[in-house]
């Protein structure tokens, strides 16, 4: 598919579906023309199962009327970066998945939409957020960065105005107090993490040791501090061995 045929075929889209685009690429092609965004006014945009070059060839220089934008399941050669967005500033959902995204970074989200409300990362192989990536998006109810390989998480990471944060299966270790005063009050998911209940300053607490605690062998982190209370010897955390978890079943 060349992209000329790209663009007439995203031109005759629209007057078939009411400023609502769905696009999913049977063969690869470099880009989406960015011009197409003004010229056919969308207000939802997907973007379905392509292999690409970048998303699109140039910064869109108009105020787009954009409202929601999808990616899902795209191959792109380049990193993905934000600033052709930038025109882009009455979008307030914004989801990627199955998408390679590695580092949100302050330097990418600053192009995004100050609007936004609602933001998905879903299989991204995400590693790591930067500090204040989300910190101005002072519109922002719900974040979600899901299945994916973020380890450390901190407060100054999200907006104060925050109603639901989901960051299930990740490899998050341990929650930040100031995180968990912060949201006490609203939605929080962590599940399918490295979490357990000794991510704390537990020195002199006496601790259950168990089987599912078998993943702080080795772990010499400061937090990681306190004594197995209902083991006989009472041996501390930070001097476990595998051994001493011989008797656990085998999974």
């Amino acid at each position: 598919m060349t992209q000329t045929t790209l663009q007439r075929n995203i031109s005759i889209k629209v007057e078939i579906s009411f400023r609502n685009a769905y696009y999913s690429c049977i063969l690869p092609f470099q880009y989406i023309p960015h011009e197409v965004f003004l010229k056919n006014r969308y207000t939802y945009f997907t973007l379905k199962n392509c292999i690409l070059v970048d998303i699109l060839d140039d910064e869109i220089t108009g105020l787009a009327p954009l409202n929601s934008l999808i990616l899902l399941d795209l191959k792109i050669q380049k990193k993905i970066t934000w600033r052709n967005f930038s025109n882009m500033k009455r979008m307030t959902l914004l989801h990627v998945e199955n998408t390679v995204y590695k580092k949100i970074k302050l330097s990418d989200t600053e192009w995004l939409s100050r609007k936004l409300v609602v933001i998905y990362f879903v299989n991204t192989k995400t590693l790591r957020i930067a500090p204040n990536a989300f910190k101005e998006f002072k519109k922002l109810e719900s974040l979600t960065i899901t299945k994916n390989n973020i380890k450390r998480i901190e407060s100054n990471m999200f907006p104060e105005n925050l109603l639901q944060l989901v960051l299930t299966d990740n490899k998050i270790k341990s929650i930040p107090s100031d995180l968990s005063d912060a949201l006490s009050e609203k939605k929080k998911n962590l599940e399918n993490n490295r979490i357990f209940p000794f991510a704390g300053p537990l020195k002199g607490n006496p601790v259950k040791c168990v089987c599912a605690s078998k993943w702080v062998i080795g772990r010499k982190k400061p937090y990681i501090e306190g004594t197995c209370a209902d083991w006989k010897d009472k041996k501390n955390i930070r001097d476990l061995e595998p051994k001493d978890f011989i008797f656990c079943p085998q999974i």
